[in-house]
């Protein structure tokens, strides 16, 4: 028997959102939660396989090229980013300008008229609608600037969970591929990252999620760039190539965790030649 859907529609779930960013994000930030709410509108409109977006946007970017005299070329997140100190002020000045907008369009914040036409009309996103989860997903990771305005591993990861966050608040059936995503997170702690070998008996504590892990391979100044090309590596092997794990793990560093069971650390793996 299903449960409840925690929300009745978008609308409800956009402003509960922007009263409890910290229920839904890592931190309050506008660019974690424009990849956030892309990931999860998307899977909305994926699973009614139609238009039932909350766009909100329509004129609102006008709104705001003309309230902070900016070019139309910058988004409206973006000048919100550019008028505030950080991430946090700039999510309050977005909202707190969308707010504004919404409050003097047509005379009204109810704008569910236009989004029912739109439904009615709207076919750009025809195909979009017909894709799967990882079809949508390989597709970002192909212009991720195009979707956030940024190559940002983080917006790619903040999508993801946008994604997976819909199923649970609207209660929709969980897709074969949501299912496979889930030993992602196996798949990436078999990878040889290095950060320590089991050892038996010990207690330690639970082993960070994927993207943390992928992290943990960029302490340098490009680690964004770097962690979103690491990840499209590793998700086009598990999704894609149907190759279960690749050679050089099982070959090289299977009998190496064996070997080093004593220690919590296991250095040297940078220096690896991966080549079988």
């Amino acid at each position: 028997m299903s449960k409840k859907p925690k929300f009745h529609d978008l609308g409800e779930a956009f402003w509960h959102i922007r009263k409890n960013p910290l229920e839904y994000l890592p931190e309050k930030s506008l660019s974690l939660f424009n990849a956030f709410w892309l990931g999860y509108e998307w899977h909305f409109e994926v699973e009614f396989k139609e238009y039932r977006g909350f766009d909100l946007l329509d004129g609102f970017h006008e709104f705001m090229c003309k309230k902070f005299r900016v070019p139309s070329n910058q988004s409206s997140f973006s000048i919100a980013q550019l008028y505030s100190k950080n991430q946090a002020e700039a999510f309050d000045l977005w909202f707190a300008s969308l707010e504004e907008f919404l409050s003097k369009k047509d005379g009204t914040s109810d704008i569910e008229k236009y989004y029912i036409m739109r439904r009615e009309t709207d076919d750009v996103n025809t195909t979009r609608r017909e894709a799967d989860f990882f079809e949508l997903l390989k597709a970002v990771l192909k212009g991720p600037a195009m979707y956030f305005g940024c190559i940002s591993f983080t917006s790619v990861t903040s999508f993801i969970f946008g994604w997976v966050r819909s199923t649970q608040d609207f209660d929709f059936e969980e897709s074969e591929q949501e299912k496979i995503f889930k030993s992602f997170q196996q798949y990436i702690e078999d990878r040889p990252f290095g950060l320590r070998a089991e050892q038996e008996g010990a207690s330690l504590p639970p082993t960070p999620p994927w993207n943390r892990l992928i992290l943990t391979r960029t302490a340098h100044v490009a680690a964004e760039e770097k962690a979103l090309e690491i990840f499209t590596e590793y998700f086009d092997e598990f999704a894609f190539q149907e190759k279960g794990y690749v050679d050089y793990v099982e070959k090289r560093w299977k009998n190496a965790f064996e070997h080093q069971k004593e220690c919590h650390i296991v250095r040297g793996w940078e220096n690896s030649n991966y080549q079988t």
